[in-house]
Order: structure tokens, then sequence, then C-alpha cells
């Protein structure tokens, strides 16, 4: 017979039935979530389950685990330290909360559900989860209680003494002949008493403690802007996750409070257009103070010190790609830098006091060679451009968060350098984030999934991912290259998600691999079903969409990736596992990828 937990070191993960109203949950709930994610795909945890006690009273009890050996484990999680049990085996704080006593009757429960249907033979056994305690495994009795009784924190950290305390709980429901298998039938009637349990409230419950969670968590690290808030300037670099879009909003507001005119720097346009929404909400809000921030990407920029609107200045983006790249290497870095020659067209722009840049890796520090020859006043690219526009110039307070790893192979890698930033910079004081903060572990867990060529850098500042929220699983999916099939598809992910209370379809991003909609799986649509599509630039409500590499500094709650390929496709190119990863990066909480050939 094969052990408890066999397979338990597989990539593939337990499935989750989240029950759980998000105001009912601890943190000793969610640690012991985080441990069981380890959990196979042929287990199931329902996370959260109700019951009627024998005084008719509804409750709700911590998890269900359904091993596919030997049955289910009732578990109820107590947060505690040693000292919160008396030796009496009762919660101090409460004369009736005796832990036992309330296991009990979570177990009865149970046991009374499963009766008369197909889910009978399935045994019941039970456990008092101590995530915050480590127990002495050669003990009877911890505090009263008995060890029988008790999944510890040490246990349930480490497979191994997590299988063995899984064999002790169900070997009595073995009866001598070994613990048995769940059969197909059985776990089906389990999970239509507790996996119907999911409804769209508690789902909804679920996703928004966890975007609540997110900015909890994000507004604590706010700590690292605290302590380095005397350095005058700042090189912050972080992987996908790490909040340097978050950060570079808080420090520009931190700026402004000040009293300063703060120039807040992109690269891509819809990541201009969500910092610019972002600002007038502060704005509005008050939240300003005497400062103030203006938002634009280097096109705008660009367009500003020329005088010129943006559609007379830009090039069409359908133009050939030879021709787009001659005009942005080349004739506009050489019209930027001609028109600041002129000491009086310098005098006539505005100046800044602090700037903030975004995506700084996308902001080349060099100059092609025919531009860099002709102006060696402007030894670093675009930076020098953006020094100029600064009071103070290299002097001048900055806040500059880049991530390296995030600059696709089309454009030459060596186009940015924070070194030569770096040498720049009178007093610049280098950050490392080292934490994913933005992520579900499901996503995380994706996203590691997926290094290979192409994307291991990206995988590796990815950071340690400790604390992430759990949260649906990823879907994937193998589609036609049909345009109308692979609206149908997108079109029931959304419903379902809807229905299931994950997000409506206004807070869903579509990102395709393309230059345009029009030339991505699903075609030349204005909608998915009754939803209109919206570009990230457009007015209205619908569905969003986006190319994957405009949207880098994005993120949204729900995310579905086309026109990408499997990483298990073998004709996979390095460039193309990047597009994927940096598609699957924007997603916060639920993320379904279509995979086409």
């Amino acid at each position: 017979m094969p052990s408890l937990a066999e397979g338990l070191s597989f990539c593939a993960m337990a499935k989750w039935h989240l029950n759980r109203p998000a105001e009912h949950c601890n943190e000793g709930e969610v640690k012991v979530a985080q441990y069981l994610k380890a959990l196979p795909d042929d287990w199931t945890v329902c996370w959260g389950f109700f019951y009627t006690d024998k005084k008719n009273v509804r409750r709700e009890g911590d998890f269900l685990i359904l091993a596919p050996y030997g049955g289910v484990l009732v578990l109820e999680v107590k947060g505690g330290e040693l000292w919160q049990f008396s030796p009496t085996g009762k919660w101090n704080g409460s004369k009736n909360d005796n832990p036992l006593t309330q296991l009990d009757n979570e177990w009865y429960a149970v046991v009374q559900s499963l009766k008369g249907t197909d889910a009978q033979p399935i045994y019941v056994a039970k456990a008092l989860g101590l995530p915050n305690v480590k127990v002495d495994l050669t003990s009877d009795l911890y505090h009263g209680l008995p060890r029988n009784a008790l999944l510890a924190g040490n246990e349930i950290a480490n497979i191994r003494l997590f299988d063995q305390a899984m064999m002790r709980f169900f070997a009595p429901g073995a009866k001598g002949g070994g613990v048995k298998k769940v059969s197909p039938e059985a776990k089906e009637a389990f999970l239509n008493i507790y996996g119907a349990g999911r409804t769209p409230k508690s789902i909804k419950h679920f996703i928004e403690h966890t975007e609540a969670r997110f900015l909890q968590q994000l507004t604590a690290e706010y700590q690292i802007l605290d302590m380095l808030q005397d350095n005058r300037q700042l090189l912050v670099e972080g992987g996908c996750g790490s909040g340097k879009s978050w950060y570079a909003l808080e420090q520009a507001r931190r700026y402004a409070r000040e009293g300063k005119s703060v120039l807040l720097l992109a690269y891509n346009r819809a990541l201009t257009q969500d910092l610019r929404m972002g600002i007038a909400y502060d704005k509005g809000k008050g939240l300003l103070g005497d400062g103030n921030i203006t938002v634009k990407n280097v096109e705008e920029l660009a367009s500003m010190i020329l005088n010129e609107s943006p559609n007379k200045l830009l090039p069409s983006e359908e133009s050939p790609r030879e021709q787009l790249s001659q005009f942005y290497d080349i004739e506009l870095p050489t019209k930027v830098l001609t028109a600041l020659r002129s000491d009086t067209h310098l005098k006539s722009l505005p100046k800044f006091d602090a700037l903030v840049v975004d995506e700084g890796q996308d902001h080349d520090t060099s100059w092609h060679p025919e531009v860099a020859a002709k102006f060696l006043e402007a030894p670093c690219g675009w930076w020098s451009v953006y020094w100029l526009l600064l009071r103070d110039q290299c002097e001048a307070p900055m806040a500059i968060f880049y991530d390296q790893s995030q600059r696709p192979s089309f454009r030459a890698p060596s186009g940015f350098d924070p070194k030569r930033i770096r040498g720049h910079l009178s007093q610049a004081a280098y950050v490392r984030l080292a934490r994913s903060i933005r992520y579900t572990r499901p996503l995380f867990d994706f996203l590691i999934s997926l290094d290979g060529e192409g994307t291991e850098a990206l995988v590796k500042s990815l950071g340690d991912g400790l604390k992430l929220p759990e949260g649906p699983e990823v879907e994937t999916y193998e589609v036609a290259p049909a345009p109308e099939k692979v609206r149908q598809q997108i079109a029931q992910i959304i419903k379902s998600w809807e229905d299931d209370g994950f997000c409506t379809p206004e807070e869903v991003l579509i990102l395709h691999a393309r230059s345009k909609l029009a030339d991505s799986a699903i075609g030349s649509a204005q909608s998915i079903g009754d939803t209109p599509l919206v570009g990230q630039t457009d007015s209205g409500k619908g569905i969003g969409h986006c190319s994957i590499h405009k949207a880098k500094g994005l993120d949204s709650k729900a995310v579905i990736l086309i026109d990408v390929r499997s990483p298990k496709d073998p004709a996979i190119t390095p460039y193309e596992r990047f597009t994927l990863f940096m598609g699957a990066s924007r997603a916060r909480q639920v993320l379904a990828v279509l995979y086409s050939s």
C-alpha cells in the first residue's frame, strides 16, 4: 500500500475549495494553508466548512483534508503559543471553549453528514492543528491534551512527519487491513457535500481579503522608504511582483508632500495612463500637499521639449519595424538633443525639483553610435535629457526603479546600465527588493515553473515568495487557431470566474503577444460575449486588452493570456518563454493561459 505522502514532492498541487469568509480567517489558518500547499493534486483541501452542532446552531470549521488513502481529517486550527493552554486542556480566556470539545462537535457533524451517502465509507479522523507549536513527538501528552489528537507545527511543516501523523490519525479506520484507498465515487459524494459549499460570496470574500492583504503588505513595506528618506537619491532594483510601481508612486507622493515639483516618468503608454490616473485620484483627495506631479512617458516628454503634438511627431504604429527603429533610435533623439542645445529653448522648458522613474530598464543609458558621435555633451542616453529638466540636475532628489531582467532581448541588453547612471549622480544609494509581494501562491509557483532559457534572470529576480496568500489555481487550455473558438473559450472562462465570484468582466485584462489586437488569436473582435473590449488608453468600461510588451508595469486582478506557446512545446523559443512569463506576471490573483501551437 503506498504511503499517504507519496508524491508530496511533485509540482502538482492539491485541489482547493475555499469556503471560509475572509473575516474569519486567522494567521494560524493562513500558515496551515501555506504548508498544505505542498500536497499533490490527488489530495483535496476544503478551507472552511459549515456544520450544525448538537444544539442546532450553524457553525464553521477550519479544514477538511481528504487524502487519496485513509479518509478525511477534520482539522481545527488553534494559532496560540504554548502558554495559551492550561493543564486542564482548556483554552485560556474562555470557560467553555475546550478545544477538544469543539473538535468533537465538528467531527460528529461531518460523520453525520456522510451517513446514507456514497461518501459514508470514508473514514473520518480528527485533530487539533497547532501551527505555531513545536511538540515533543515522543510524549503522549501535551498540556493535558493527548498527542494523538494533535497535529503540531513541526509535523505540518515536514513532509515525512506529516505523513506519519496522517497514518496515525487514519490507523483506527484500517482495522488491521492497512489504510484504504478512497474510491472516486466516495470522493465525488464527499465533494458534493462539502465542495459544493463554495459560493460566489465566499470566493469573493477570499479575493477581497487577498487584495486587502496585498495593500496591507505593501504599505508595511513602505518602511524601506522610511529608512531611506535621508538619502537624496535612490536606485531601487526589484523583480516582477516586488511592488516597484507602487513604490514609485509612493515616493513621488512623498516628494510632492515636501512641496516639490516632481517629474514621474514611465516608458510605455499603458503604464503612463495607469500612473496618471493614480496621481489624479491622489490630487483629488488632497494627498499631494503643496507639490505637484507631472506624469509622462518618453514620447510625451519629447513632444513637450519639441513643442509638437504626439500625433504629428510620432510615426504610425503600423510602420515597418526598421522604420520605427530608425525613428526612435536616431531621428527622435537627434531632434530632442538639437533643441536642447539652444539655451533659450532650454530655459523656456518647465523645470522640476525631483525625478521618479518607473521601469527604468527601458530608458536607454546610451545612444545609437550615430547619435552619440554628434552629442558628446549627453553621455548617458535619455537620462542626460531628464537631468537637464531638473533644477539641480544630477544633484536633484530622485528615485529610479528598475529590473534589468525585464528588458526584452530585441532591445540591446547593454542599452541600460545602472552603473552609468550611478556614476553621474552625487549620492545614490542602492536598494534591492528581495521579496515578491503581489502574487498569490499558485501564481508565484506558476512563474517559478517557467524557469528555462530566456527566463532564468526573471525567475531569479522573483525573490523569496514567503508568506504569499492562497488563491485559485492557474488555468491552462490548448486552443485551436480559430478566432471564433478562442473568443468562445474566453467568454466561458470569464463567465465561470464571474459565477464563482472571482471577478467581474471589467476586472479582466486580456493580454496578447501581437502588436495589434486584430492580429491576435481573437481577431478584430469588438466584444467578448455581450461585454465590449476596451484598450488600456480607451475610455469606457469593458474587458481590457493590451499587448503583453506594452503592459509592462501594469497588474490586474485577473488576466487571460493568448498567443503564447506552452513551455512544454519543444519548439518554444527563449523569446517566447520570456513573453509568456511577462504576460503571466501581470496577474495578481486569477490567471488563465490559452496555449496555441
